[in-house]
């Protein structure tokens, strides 16, 4: 069995709906552990970890060093595949990290490996994650713009050897995004249940609810008051600014329009003096 990567722009940004979608394949199972696996989001301790042993290892033939380091990441990648496939007679295995931490690592210790990278609009992420109490306003625009910036990052220095995919496109045209990324693993479309699409239902909804309407972590069925792209519908108009201030640039570069707003003096004048206030307290 090979890995599937599924790597998100952050949290709720429903990678695990796109796992939900994937398993249904006749092909593709979930990993061992069943569950977040943050194998990428945390890379930088196997990258500490090569750095201090290597320095034991240094030598004149400065190229020999070199290709013993990258051969040892490759192999500290592949004891971690190793480790969570599942082990049975099926194509592909699921790996999801909710978060693009340390994504610049993942060419060295997973190379050739599939990875797919799922985005969401910043505003309806964000409004998502502050309804579940993960996040506040701020923090989710900055948690955001950061990820977002290493996508830009990671795709410049990486092209054509990953899949992204935008959850809204997903979500309004799943049959034909999921063609596509059969075609990117090389597997025959065909063979998946569509008819089974609407009845698979949405795990970590910011929707779900618990009795006290607190909250929960479970999954809900997909009807017709769940609208997950229109979370940020009603947000104010200084909302709305903060967003594009903090977020705007990077939306448009990973695929994502903004509304233009009139750069007027009030515009700028708000954002500074919140930018001044968030920074001294």
């Amino acid at each position: 069995m090979k890995p599937v990567f599924i790597i998100g722009i952050a949290g709720r940004s429903e990678t695990h709906y796109l796992k939900q979608l994937l398993k249904k394949y006749p092909d593709i199972e979930n990993n061992i552990l069943k569950r977040e696996d943050h194998f990428i989001s945390e890379l930088n301790h196997l990258e500490s970890y090569v750095n201090n042993v290597s320095y034991y290892w240094k030598r004149k033939d400065q190229k020999h060093e070199d290709k013993i380091k990258r051969d040892l990441k490759i192999g500290l990648g592949q004891g971690i595949i190793n480790f969570a496939n599942a082990n049975n007679d099926k194509k592909y295995f699921l790996l999801n990290t909710p978060y693009t931490h340390n994504i610049n690592l993942f060419p060295e210790y997973f190379a050739n490996q599939k990875m797919i990278i799922i985005t969401r609009n910043a505003k309806d992420l964000v409004e998502s994650g502050v309804r579940s109490k993960f996040l506040n306003y701020e923090e989710g625009f900055e948690l955001w713009n950061r990820s977002a910036k290493r996508i830009i990052e990671f795709k410049k220095a990486n092209k054509k050897k990953f899949l992204i995919v935008k959850y809204e496109d997903l979500f309004t045209d799943t049959t034909n995004k999921l063609k596509e990324i059969f075609d990117y693993l090389n597997i025959k479309s065909e063979d998946y249940p569509y008819d089974k699409l609407e009845k698979i239902p949405v795990q970590g909804s910011s929707d779900a609810k618990n009795e006290n309407k607190s909250w929960e972590y479970k999954n809900i069925e997909k009807n017709n008051n769940f609208k997950p792209l229109s979370r940020s519908d009603n947000w104010s108009l200084i909302r709305k600014w903060r967003f594009n201030w903090k977020c705007g640039y990077c939306s448009e570069e990973i695929d994502y329009k903004r509304k233009n707003i009139n750069m007027k003096p009030f515009y700028f004048l708000v954002n500074m003096i919140l930018d001044i206030f968030l920074f001294v307290f």
